[in-house]
């Protein structure tokens, strides 16, 4: 790709920014992002290639050019008087002298981050974001991939502590995936149980992910509920060929199929659907576990660059099976634990550019989360001989024995739902050579649960006697507000032989 700069101003600023973007045939590409880093200007090619970004504060001044096929593009627009810049952008392919296969140190930003690529994803060969975990720094795993285990994001943890995953949040196109309010737990089944844990990284697909950036420092002041660690996924939004994938590996098979649709001027629209199965053993069949997805996104650019506005459905299923094993007596064949989840999200982004001096951008974000878990459990249960004994007074009675083992049908059936808002606005504000970013916004989160909770379907004899069941569409839905604002500060010397200073400050209320 080649993009052709030319800076227009008085000294002194403001500046208005002008970018011709072409591929290297010298053929106009649409709808290309450039962005400059430091203020958050940024500004979308139309249908000749041509970006205009206006009040631009100084210069020189840093940018990066991104576009879904193309490798990332950065540099400085106004170095040494310059009014034309030239930059090559090669496309993503497999046959590039060099592709980075591992995660990268973050450039932006001032917290600790690893980014992962499109290429360092396909040349893992990922099923799930369980996989990419192996891409961080001290991620290394000796362990072949597997879906019939849980993954969950483990940041400045021990290994062993599922409570820390509470912490690790999972951003999804800019909103949470949240397991908050599904409670599905006390059947002595971890591996099935989702309550109490983080996200289970093995129901979302990697097929369809553009980049991955996870957080270990301290996160923005921006991401609420992330105190050990966030997950940035960016997913796939534009015009893309057809594509078609099969994975077959010991205890695994995927299928996925892709396509990013030209609409002209209605925009693109993305359709992918993905299969996976797996299975600890392929000799024995004691354990399956299955996933299902199906993803829409539509994305629009308003009329005069004003904006960009993205609506995505992402529809998912998982279910897991758990049984004996085919060498187990035939009276203990019949027993088995499986899990069956559905989830619904809706969500709908709008980017907008006021350019005002206070609102250079304006963001908001809605979601609606729906989800439906079942878990159930067909077990031997074996108590030992005794009696039920149901007196209240002293003296002697005649207590009602109950068998030393017998059959029990229990379960849980949960159905979470979470509804969330935000807004924020970025605008920058330069003091002599101090320039401020600033970032400010509020969100609005509810989460609740609609399910019975857990059932027991032989009451007579009740393996967790010691459980009070409650059902989970009594427990009150939780109401969050928040409130954040955060300043990324950059002070710049005249002399070139010193470095700048970056900085960032943040406070948020919940």
């Amino acid at each position: 790709m080649l993009c052709c700069v030319a800076v227009y101003g008085r000294d002194g600023g403001p500046y208005t920014v002008t970018a011709v973007i072409l591929d290297k045939s010298g053929v106009p590409v649409p709808g290309a992002t450039m962005q400059f880093v430091q203020s958050g200007l940024w500004g979308i090619s139309d249908k000749d290639g041509n970006v205009e970004i206006k009040s631009v504060p100084r210069l020189p001044v840093a940018y990066k050019v991104s576009m879904l096929g193309y490798k990332d593009a950065e540099g400085e627009v106004g170095a040494d008087g310059k009014t034309h810049v030239r930059i090559f952008i090669e496309e993503e392919s497999l046959s590039m002298k060099e592709v980075v296969v591992v995660a990268q140190g973050s450039h932006s930003g001032e917290s600790t981050a690893s980014t992962i690529g499109r290429q360092a994803l396909d040349h893992l060969q990922a099923t799930s974001l369980k996989d990419v975990l192996q891409l961080l720094p001290g991620g290394v795993s000796m362990k072949n991939p597997s879906l019939t285990s849980p993954g969950q994001l483990k940041v400045r943890t021990l290994a062993t502590d599922d409570n820390a995953t509470f912490g690790a949040s999972v951003i999804m196109n800019g909103v949470p995936v949240s397991t908050n309010a599904n409670m599905n737990t006390g059947l002595g089944l971890s591996s099935l149980s989702q309550g109490n844990t983080g996200v289970d990284l093995r129901s979302i697909g990697t097929d369809d992910i553009e980049s991955v950036e996870v957080i270990r420092g301290v996160a923005s002041a921006e991401y609420g509920d992330a105190s050990s660690g966030l997950m940035i996924v960016n997913k796939r939004i534009g015009i893309s060929d057809l594509n078609l994938k099969a994975k077959i590996m010991p205890g695994i098979k995927q299928f996925h199929v892709g396509k990013g649709l030209d609409m002209k001027s209605a925009g693109s629209l993305n359709i992918s659907a993905d299969y996976a199965r797996g299975t600890s053993d392929p000799r024995f069949l004691t354990d399956k576990y299955n996933r299902g997805l199906l993803s829409l996104a539509h994305r629009k650019t308003l009329s005069d660059n004003a904006g960009t506005l993205t609506t995505s459905l992402d529809l998912s299923y998982t279910g897991e099976w758990k049984g004996a094993d085919p060498d187990e007596p035939e009276a203990l064949r019949k027993f088995f634990s499986s899990r069956d989840a559905f989830s619904l999200r809706l969500t709908h982004n709008g980017v907008l550019k006021p350019d005002k001096a206070l609102a250079r951008t304006v963001k908001y974000d809605l979601a609606l989360s729906l989800a439906s878990d079942h878990i159930f459990r067909d077990q031997l249960v074996a108590v030992g001989h005794g009696a039920i004994l149901d007196a209240v007074k002293d003296g002697m009675y005649e207590g009602t024995p109950y068998p030393s083992s017998y059959e029990t049908l229990t379960g849980t059936k949960s159905k979470p739902v979470m509804y969330w808002a935000k807004m924020s606005d970025m605008f920058y504000l330069n003091v002599g050579h101090m320039s401020n970013r600033f970032n400010v916004g509020a969100e609005w989160k509810m989460e609740g649960n609609r399910g019975i909770g857990q059932y027991d379907k032989t009451p007579k004899y009740k393996a967790f006697a010691q459980n009070r069941m409650r059902r989970y569409c009594d427990i009150p839905y939780l109401n969050q507000v928040s409130a954040y604002a955060e300043d990324n500060m950059v002070l710049t010397f005249s002399e070139s032989q010193y470095p700048n200073i970056t900085g960032q400050l943040g406070v948020r209320w919940s």
